[in-house]
């Protein structure tokens, strides 16, 4: 578009907003003027709306339950989503959106005004790589939406300025979320279709505020028998204004001259339905903006805590759902380029509004970790709790009182255990790979440690190098970075790091079990895709296990007669020493166990035999060689406790094991039972 179209618009947009009369005054002149008058004489904008106690109490109730809920932007991923902390618009929406509103501020002023105004816009500052660097509030009623003559795709938002002068916008500068509209294009005023009732409410406070506030109780007439002079009725009249005239003299003792009356004149508030008027007038209002009256301060005879319940429940289904659903699906549409939208999406996060009473709460978590999809340091986080270093803390526990069909016959696990401690169990079928196995996971423990150890170098030199810095600011900020650390960089790493080891252990368990099972020794898709998802599940094991202990650490400092980056510098120091000794022994058994599962499950093999294949494996272990299961079936389940002879105590067992190890630095391997 060419710059002197631009100016044609402005003139015909000027030539608009000059055009007026008396029956059909411009918008403009309809605010400056007060707004457009109702039946009750008063006049009604969306400013003066806010007059109103009902008003301004919807939109606060809406407006602060909508900015109390994070805003986040998410990474799509093939099996759900994550949060994307390092794309540049997760830091405008969630913390800043620009250097003068905090994000709780900026979603505040947007949602006030959606509800008094039915639209909300923002200047869009873009840096010099083209992503966004800040979101600026537009006034609603100072902008205007016109759509290109020429190109009926594009549009352009004027700005009026108070010097009279405008600025224009075009439209990818621009974020607009509208409200309810007849043209999908810009949103209605809900204040300018209701304005009627928000009139008759501020004129019914009006009625009360003057009744209170001017009358001498009641409107009244003094009557005298005879004719007053003219400078005995001004004196009358002065007395009776000074000492009988506000709210504050209304009891005072009146006293007559002359045989005077007083005649009490006016329709009583009561005999006017005042205060239903006043009520009704409220409820009228909350259903505009669809907010239950309790949240109002008015709750109804009769209604119980059940049903306040459901009412939370349907203000967030039906009052603030819409409104969330219509900002998240405008901030994606506009703040995301078509090939970033494939990728991202933003989202609030409405876990807050959800939150139930305590007993309830504890039901659904014990539900959710029961049933397979929470685990423990998922409930303490939603919870505000620091994440427990405990390794089950991050393992998807499931009951197991159900099984397939056919599987029905198998021998029970517990009883299977209880054989092993009277009398070993027999080994049906041939022993062929279990020691070869062992081998191989052996020989690629070097090249695990030295992989480990170089990780545990760059996390330690990234973490002393930023510690200091943020530490002098608060430990809030240090951990707040270490969050950001370990999710947007740290994890990456360690996938980059360790695919090309764990690649080669499970290349190998291929190539041992491809001769015992008959099958391809060549990875399979299914193989490629487990190997992934269990460099994703190391990665994030990882990560979370080193920071939660680091936050652990800090909140020792208490305790402690050492500075807060002393403690961490030590921590850090013992797991260069000790880690990757640690990750290698632990890793390449684990997985190596878990990559022959897969690929014994792909084979079809049905059952699995624990085998203490090493020489120096423990006196539990020993007592479970020779187990048999089925592959769907863990070996030892939660809860479970296993008895060795020589051995003063038992071992009890706090996850569902399906293969080894089952303590640090097991030996132990899983084999295809033939029988």
């Amino acid at each position: 578009m060419q710059i002197p179209v631009v100016s044609d618009w402005l003139d015909r947009w000027a030539e608009r907003r000059q055009k007026s009369t008396l029956k059909n005054p411009a918008r403009w002149l309809v605010e400056t003027l007060g707004g457009e008058p109702t039946y009750t004489g008063r006049s009604v904008t969306e400013e003066t709306a806010m007059k109103s106690t009902a008003v301004l109490a919807c939109v606060r109730i809406l407006a602060e339950s909508v900015a109390m809920l994070p805003l986040m932007v998410y990474r799509r991923q093939e099996r759900g989503k994550e949060r994307a902390r390092g794309h540049p618009l997760y830091e405008v929406l969630h913390d800043r959106p620009n250097p003068q509103l905090s994000s709780f501020q900026w979603r505040e002023t947007m949602m006030m005004h959606l509800l008094l105004w039915g639209n909300a816009y923002c200047e869009i500052e873009y840096r010099g790589d083209g992503q966004i660097r800040a979101l600026w509030p537009l006034l609603p009623h100072e902008t205007e939406v016109h759509r290109d003559d020429d190109n009926p795709r594009e549009l352009w938002y004027y700005t009026y300025l108070p010097d009279g002068q405008f600025t224009v916008f075009p439209s990818r500068k621009v974020l607009h979320i509208a409200g309810l509209a007849y043209n999908g294009r810009t949103g209605l005023s809900p204040i300018g279709y209701a304005r009627e009732s928000i009139g008759l409410d501020l004129a019914t406070e009006e009625f009360g505020a003057r009744f209170f506030g001017q009358g001498a109780n009641m409107g009244v007439v003094a009557k005298h028998p005879g004719q007053l002079s003219d400078n005995a009725y001004k004196r009358l009249k002065k007395d009776l204004e000074e000492k009988h005239t506000g709210l504050g003299k209304a009891h005072r003792l009146m006293l007559l001259e002359e045989g005077m009356d007083i005649d009490k004149v006016g329709i009583p508030p009561e005999n006017a339905q005042f205060l239903e008027t006043r009520q009704f007038q409220k409820r009228d209002i909350a259903r505009v903006f669809r907010v239950p009256l309790y949240l109002l301060a008015d709750v109804e005879k009769g209604a119980s805590y059940s049903s306040i319940e459901q009412q939370s429940l349907d203000f967030l289904k039906y009052s603030v759902q819409p409104w969330l659903t219509r900002m998240e699906q405008s901030l994606t549409n506009q703040l995301l380029s078509d090939e970033a939208r494939r990728r991202y999406f933003v989202e609030f996060l409405i876990d807050s509004l959800l939150r139930a009473d305590i007993q309830t709460r504890y039901q659904a978590y014990s539900t959710g970790i029961n049933y397979g999809f929470l685990t423990i340091n998922e409930v303490r986080s939603m919870e505000n709790l620091n994440p427990s270093d405990a390794p089950e803390a991050d393992t998807h526990f499931i009951q197991q009182n159900m099984q397939r069909i056919d599987m029905a016959g198998m021998p029970d696990m517990r009883k299977q255990i209880i054989a092993n401690a009277q009398g070993r169990a027999p080994a049906v079928g041939e022993r062929r790979g279990g020691r070869e196995r062992l081998e191989r996971v052996r020989r690629r423990e070097r090249e695990v440690r030295e992989r480990a150890a170089r990780l545990v170098r760059w996390e330690r030199e990234a973490i002393l190098d930023k510690a200091k810095d943020y530490l002098e600011r608060s430990r809030t900020s240090f951990l707040a970075w270490l969050e950001r650390f370990y999710e947007d960089e740290f994890k990456g790493e360690i996938k980059s790091e360790m695919r090309p080891a764990f690649r080669r252990l499970a290349e190998d368990m291929r190539d041992d079990l491809g001769d015992e099972l008959d099958i391809d020794k060549a990875l399979s898709e299914s193989d490629e895709e487990f190997l992934e998802e269990y460099l994703e599940a190391y990665s994030a094991r990882y990560a979370d296990s080193s920071q939660g202990q680091l936050a652990h650490v800090l909140g020792q400092a208490a305790e402690s007669d050492k500075e807060e980056y002393e403690l961490l510098e030590e921590r850090l120091d013992e797991w260069e020493e000790r880690r990757p000794n640690k990750e290698a022994r632990n890793e390449t058994r684990q997985l190596g166990n878990a990559i022959a599962r897969a690929i014994m499950v792909g084979a079809g093999v049905q059952y699995l035999r624990w085998s203490a294949a090493g020489g120096d494996t423990c006196p539990f272990c020993q007592e479970l060689d020779g187990t048999i299961v089925g592959i769907d079936q863990p070996f030892v389940g939660d809860g479970d406790r296993l008895q060795a002879e020589d051995e003063d105590h038992d071992m009890e067992v706090y996850r569902p094991s399906f293969h080894p190890p089952i303590h640090q630095f097991c030996q132990c391997q899983i084999e295809p039972h033939m029988g």
